[in-house]
């Protein structure tokens, strides 16, 4: 969004940000981070957050499909006042939003299709293995 956001992504799993936790926070950018309200692994991740006037909810969930297959459902919300304002605002960021998630949605795309590596596969396998 105009550089404010624009930061690399990872290529690869990192083992280090394996144990997110409600109450940790996932950055973006050079603004605050998207507060973690909930976590159901492997199947759902919600932030929140509100500030003033304005809430929002941005939820992922995992939906398997067929055998091998699962769907990545991306949702969000936003509550701002209805004023002249806030209208003028929300036209703005929502097709910017639209086009950063998209992009990032493309991006989880690319990265679940590709051929593990060694070391991801190994991260896979920690994972599933944890308690």
């Amino acid at each position: 969004m105009f550089g404010y956001l624009d930061r690399p992504s990872a290529t690869e799993i990192l083992p280090q940000y394996q144990q997110l936790a409600v109450g940790d926070e996932i950055p973006i950018g050079r603004g605050r981070g998207f507060p973690v309200t909930a976590i159901d692994p492997y199947r759902a991740l919600v932030l929140s957050g509100a500030s003033g006037d304005v809430a929002w909810v941005w939820q992922f969930g995992l939906y398997p499909q067929d055998e091998g297959r699962t769907r990545l459902v991306s949702r969000n919300v936003v509550r701002v006042p209805r004023t002249f304002r806030s209208s003028l605002v929300m036209r703005v960021i929502e097709p910017a939003a639209f086009l950063m998630t998209r992009r990032m949605l493309k991006g989880l795309k690319w990265r679940a299709e590709r051929a593990p590596t060694t070391q991801s596969r190994r991260t896979h396998e920690r994972a599933l293995s944890a308690p």
